[in-house]
Order: C-alpha cells, then structure tokens, then sequence
C-alpha cells in the first residue's frame, strides 16, 4: 500500500480518477472548478461539524469565513 498519492503507479491513478468519476461529475472548465470550490469552502461555513468546531473553541458565527486561491508553482509533486 502506498503512504501518498505521489507514490502511487500511474495505472493505479487512472483507476482513481474513473472510479471519482463515476461518484461526481467534475466540471472541465476550470473558471466553473474554481467557482465550485470558493462556493464549497462558504457553505461550509454552516455545516454540522463547522458549527461543532466553533461551539467548541467559542467562535463567534458572525466571524464568517474565507477563501484563499494560490497558484501552485510545482503542481502536485510534494517540494
């Protein structure tokens, strides 16, 4: 079994995706990717476990949330 992902055969990879794939269906452009995303981070703002983890460390609700986007300059290679 491998630790990461980086160490996973490219085959094994491929049959990662297919199977992502058939659970959601992942959209091609990459304007409504990031859409996707920076919406996903603001709804999760009122999920169960969101609303926990503030109880629990007494954060306010009226704090809201943020999203940072950063280009990657080495991709998905672990440096």
């Amino acid at each position: 079994m491998s630790a990461t992902d980086a160490e996973l055969p490219a085959e094994a990879l491929k049959q990662l995706v297919a199977q992502f794939k058939e659970l959601f269906d992942f959209p091609q452009d990459p304007q409504e990717q990031l859409s996707r995303a920076i919406r996903a981070v603001f709804d999760s703002w009122t999920g169960e476990r969101a609303i926990s983890y503030r109880r629990i460390n007494h954060i306010p609700d009226d704090w809201g949330t943020a999203v940072n986007v950063q280009q990657m300059v080495f991709g998905n290679t672990g440096r």
